[in-house]
């Protein structure tokens, strides 16, 4: 899952904040903003921080869809009962 990491500029903030980058999640809210000097700075550590937890987050979605199915086949087999 590819999520888009969203940049701006501020011209009214300090130089070493000049930057912010979230991750964008649609429906869902993160609140967390990363900033930096640069735009490459600031997306650099929301990609970063995005990255880190990747597999843990692909575990969780596995294990939902695990479930889910499993409740599915419950379902079917008592109704079939």
């Amino acid at each position: 899952m590819n999520e888009p990491i969203i940049t701006y500029h501020s011209t009214n903030a300090a130089p070493k904040r000049a930057w912010v980058a979230y991750v964008d999640l649609g429906h869902d809210y993160l609140g967390i903003r990363f900033e930096g000097e640069t735009e490459e700075e600031a997306f650099s550590k929301a990609d970063d921080f995005w990255k880190a937890d990747q597999a843990k987050r692909e575990a969780v979605i596995a294990s939902r869809e695990a479930a889910r199915v499993k409740a599915a086949e419950t379902r079917a087999r008592k109704a079939a009962a």
